[in-house]
């Protein structure tokens, strides 16, 4: 991959192979650049499939990619506005200032965005729009949150972002960390959009203390993930940094058939950045952990749980390759 991007991209202080893009023509690696005094990241798409003995091509992005798998529209995030394309070489158009976008079908896409003033108080809202151009609609926001999880007035609860469930994408995941005198509390809850007769139902999913952690290996704009859900849709899992020392991890493991959370590793340490490495397996049967002397292998279905050692220390990704 370094001599790929060395012949076909412009020579930049840090070139990183962020993640993997599904698009509904083809899948391509995106690359995300940094060029020496800015702070502004720049992205290209590597298409794997268009190479020869010189290198592969690659086409520059207005922004950080969220590709519809059911379309070729896609989103881009350009700082903290958010922009729509309908197709390759299509014009993008913009949508609205929020972050952490994602899709519901080909044709719904969702993001956070901030709404209020401060002097009456700012919360967070999770607006739907679509690719004719309707006016975002709000979904729910804080206060909703809030109300459901039973806590006071008050305390806002601050959504970080929405994951439709890989299995049925109307049912929507959310995180978020509380404000004020929640602070220092997560929360994840589930939302059933099936029902269009109805105002979708939120559910709390998860209520825990800790600061949640992201999961390395998939990129945005805005930060990392906070939650990874399994490609069956049963289980989220979870990173909390450890009060005690800073500097480990456990792993929480949550099932939305159940409505069980447990932990089912502790002590992980950082490897070698601030988040531990997770992946889960394509069955959703196992859940891969990474740290600099093991690799965890964890069936939460079946409470089992395999160490195997490994001598690569500095490894920055951990992929379950089926």
């Amino acid at each position: 991959h370094r001599a790929v991007l060395q012949e076909t991209v412009p020579t930049l202080d840090l070139k990183i192979l962020a993640g993997w893009i599904e698009t509904a023509d083809a899948p391509y690696f995106l690359v995300h650049e940094l060029a020496s005094g800015e702070a502004i990241s720049r992205y290209r798409a590597l298409d794997l499939h268009a190479c020869d003995e010189q290198g592969c091509s690659t086409r520059e992005l207005p922004g950080f990619p969220v590709a519809s798998d059911e379309s070729d529209a896609s989103l881009f995030v350009v700082g903290s506005e958010i922009f729509l394309s309908n197709g390759p070489g299509e014009p993008v158009q913009p949508v609205g200032t929020g972050f952490n976008p994602f899709w519901i079908d080909g044709e719904t896409f969702g993001f956070v965005r901030f709404e209020g003033e401060p002097d009456t108080g700012i919360t967070t809202q999770v607006v739907l729009g679509d690719r004719a151009g309707s006016e975002p609609r709000v979904l729910f926001d804080g206060y909703d949150l809030s109300q459901v999880a039973a806590i006071p007035w008050g305390s806002l609860l601050y959504v970080h972002e929405v994951i439709p469930s890989p299995v049925d994408p109307e049912i929507l995941l959310v995180s978020s960390t509380g404000i004020r005198d929640q602070s220092g509390n997560y929360f994840i809850f589930s939302l059933d959009m099936s029902d269009s007769q109805n105002q979708p139902a939120l559910n709390l999913e998860v209520a825990r203390s800790g600061s949640m952690g992201g999961v390395p290996g998939v990129f945005s704009p805005t930060g990392l993930p906070t939650f990874l859900v399994s490609p069956n849709g049963r289980w989220l899992a979870m990173a909390e940094l450890n009060s005690q020392d800073r500097e480990t991890w456990t792993i929480v493991v949550h099932d939305l058939q159940t409505g069980i959370t447990k932990e089912v590793s502790n002590g992980v340490p950082a490897m070698p950045g601030n988040f531990p490495l997770l992946d889960w397996s394509g069955d959703g049967q196992w859940l891969l952990i990474g740290d600099r002397d093991f690799l965890h292998l964890i069936a939460p279905g079946h409470e089992y749980e395999e160490y195997v050692a490994h001598e690569f220390d500095a490894c920055s990704q951990l992929v379950w390759a089926d």
